[in-house]
């Protein structure tokens, strides 16, 4: 994974923080849709999926502050990245909560 990270940020800084961030949206919406019918197919096929969906989700922390720093103020990045990143999580923590079974 840290390599990955690496990898995506040096990409980012190459051609765009925005078009990584968009391949990666891309990728990672693909492997959501075939999620579904690899896991009907067998495990091996579900776990190479998954990890292609990692690949897509790696590439959005470095891309993100690639366009924070292109975009923000230096005295607000902090904050702009706190709100990122919060936001991130907060999403994932009141999405699980309003639509787990059980």
């Amino acid at each position: 994974m840290p390599l990955l990270l690496i990898a995506s940020g040096i990409w980012a800084n190459t051609v765009g923080g925005k078009r990584v961030l968009g391949f990666g949206v891309i990728w990672w919406s693909i492997a959501t849709i075939l999620t579904h019918v690899d896991a009907k197919l067998g495990l091996p096929y579900l776990l190479v999926v998954r990890a292609f969906m990692g690949v897509g989700e790696g590439v959005a922390m470095p891309s993100m502050n690639n366009i924070l720093s292109k975009r923000v103020h230096v005295q607000e990045r902090s904050r702009s990245l706190t709100l990122v990143y919060s936001g991130m999580y907060l999403g994932s923590v009141t999405g699980l909560t309003i639509f787990s079974t059980g």
